[in-house]
């Protein structure tokens, strides 16, 4: 098996222009914004089934941070323009979750040098938390019972995410690395 390691682009290495960034931030906002729209078409709950965090993941960890983080915010903003989904109370939430985790996820990956599987989870955790803090400063909800009743929701989503975003993702990096 080859090395995780080997797989992922280095900044070193390969740096993304500002317009790679962008065109990139367009195409998994994209893909995102498509699963999310055949997510409620198909009447599948967007907060059992994450569609719209599954390709902010991916992208973050592909591409690094700022791609993450574009992603993470243009998504949730579009699909609202585009569906009234997310619904507008909680449009910020959600922003402020997808965009941590798109930021985090690429941080701990590109910069701290975590491994794919402890940058998704790590990020998965704090964008959660983040969530919490929200709905706790502007909801005056209880924070523990946000992120368990998220995380209960959304069980089968963040599964999915752990078993396939780390795939995708090593395809993505072999497809878009043009190395010899």
């Amino acid at each position: 098996m080859e090395n995780i390691k080997d797989l992922y682009i280095d900044s070193s290495e390969y740096r993304l222009s500002n317009i790679r960034i962008v065109l990139f931030s367009i195409l998994f906002s994209s893909i995102s914004l498509g699963t999310t729209w055949v997510a409620h078409q198909f009447g599948l709950a967007g907060s059992v089934f994450l569609p719209m965090h599954f390709f902010i993941l991916v992208a973050a960890l592909s591409f690094g941070w700022k791609v993450g983080l574009l992603t993470g915010i243009s998504v949730p903003i579009i699909s609202y323009f585009m569906s009234g989904m997310p619904i507008l109370p909680i449009l910020p939430r959600i922003i402020l979750e997808v965009a941590t985790y798109g930021f985090l996820t690429g941080v701990f990956r590109e910069k701290l040098k975590f491994n794919m599987l402890s940058s998704l989870l790590l990020a998965m955790l704090m964008g959660r938390i983040f969530s919490g803090a929200w709905v706790l400063f502007f909801n005056d909800i209880s924070f523990l019972s946000h992120i368990l009743n998220i995380i209960k929701v959304g069980f089968l989503g963040i599964m999915l995410q752990v078993l396939f975003v780390i795939p995708v993702t090593k395809i993505i990096v072999k497809w878009t690395t043009l190395k010899n």
